[in-house]
């Protein structure tokens, strides 16, 4: 090899160099590491952001969506019980109890029976009802399915924001290896004899190949 003709001082020399090459090619690769991995870690940030008001407003949503269709049931179920009774006062000419139940249907409910029509009439009424019924159910069924769907993509952010950090955490690692390659190259220059030189440069040499590797097997932000 071309160090055979060197003597121990010019070996240590050329060793130096070679550790001075390594040291700053790994301070830049561990400052390059380190700026990634804040990268990553802003991306991370940013989806648990967005996870976070992407499922408070599903949540918002969905409870909004139940608590509207309850009522909305509720009331329908309120005028079929006050209706048939309604109906049972008149049969009876019983015009207080008629008035009373009366007074507990729903505004549309009410305004549809008090039509004067055929009875033709009152069954396409009654089926005009029946269809805004089936409308309004159909509208609260669409609110809670949109925000199951909101749901799932909240969490595909929280998933995004896990494997950010991970990415994140595997550049940090990266920094923290390039920072022994330094300690090692920086030991070599350090070491007064040459075969001490010559390890903790093997040590270095070896970490460093190490790092790099490592460090392209991260996916870059």
């Amino acid at each position: 090899m071309w160090l055979e003709n060197l003597n121990e001082e010019e070996k240590s020399y050329k060793m130096d160099y070679l550790g001075a090459a390594i040291i700053g090619i790994a301070t830049i690769l561990a400052a390059t590491s380190a700026y990634y991995s804040a990268l990553w870690g802003g991306h991370m940030s940013q989806k648990y952001t967005g996870a976070v008001t992407t499922l408070t407003e599903a949540s918002t949503m969905y409870l909004q969506g139940i608590s509207d269709m309850n009522t909305f049931e509720f009331r329908d179920f309120q005028d079929g019980i006050m209706f048939s009774q309604f109906q049972l006062a008149e049969d009876r000419n019983d015009e207080e109890n008629a008035r009373f139940y009366k007074g507990y249907l729903s505004e549309p409910f009410k305004n549809m029976i008090e039509v004067d029509g055929t009875d033709e009439e009152m069954e396409a009424l009654f089926k005009k009802y029946d269809d805004s019924h089936a409308t309004a159910i159909r509208d609260y069924e669409t609110r809670i399915d949109s925000s199951i769907v909101l749901w799932g993509e909240s969490y595909d952010m929280i998933n995004e924001g896990d494997e950010a950090n991970s990415h994140g955490d595997k550049f940090t690692l990266s920094t923290v290896l390039f920072t022994v390659v330094l300690f090692f190259a920086g030991m070599s220059a350090a070491a007064r004899k040459y075969k001490l030189k010559l390890i903790y440069m093997v040590f270095s040499a070896i970490t460093f190949l190490a790092s790099v590797i490592y460090m392209l097997t991260i996916p870059f932000p």
